[in-house]
């Protein structure tokens, strides 16, 4: 016997003893995107890992102040510091953390983080409209254990930072 069920979503075609075909529509505007996934504050969020240099532990006993502004010396060059979880206004200090090293054109700064979760692809989601100017976030998305988080814009995190 032969069943077949259609969809907006794809079809699905069964042949007894045969097998199936399974046909899934993706649309057209279907992004993905390799990321960096990290929390602060317990909550994911995910960084574009073209704009990942590299990633080290962060030891809070390292940091200087060049012109007010916090900075690590990494490899005899200045890098400034961002922490994610003053810059999200979540409170509380991060002690025992990494530094994932952004750039975005000639820019290139440490943002501080409570975790480095990993690598994953994510599919890009719009942000709602009320959201769309806040500078620092491209979108949100989906992680692979199912957890919303948003995207950062390296270049406009750093700029509103």
């Amino acid at each position: 016997s032969t069943v077949s069920s259609t969809s907006s979503a794809g079809t699905i075609h069964s042949v007894s003893g045969a097998g199936s075909t399974i046909t899934i529509r993706l649309p057209l505007t279907l992004a993905i995107l390799t990321t960096l996934v990290v929390a602060a504050g317990g909550r994911p969020y995910a960084l574009p890992l073209g704009a990942v240099d590299e990633v080290f532990r962060f030891r809070p006993e390292t940091v200087l102040w060049v012109d007010g502004r916090e900075v690590l010396d990494v490899r005899g060059h200045t890098l400034p510091l961002l922490f994610l979880r003053r810059w999200l206004a979540i409170g509380g200090d991060c002690n025992d953390g990494c530094v994932v090293v952004l750039r975005s054109g000639d820019l290139r700064y440490g943002l501080v983080v409570d975790v480095v979760r990993g690598r994953d692809e994510v599919v890009v989601k719009p942000l709602p409209p009320r959201m769309r100017d806040l500078a620092g976030f491209a979108g949100a998305t989906i992680t692979g254990d199912g957890a919303i988080a948003l995207i950062l814009d390296a270049h406009g995190l750093y700029r509103a930072g």
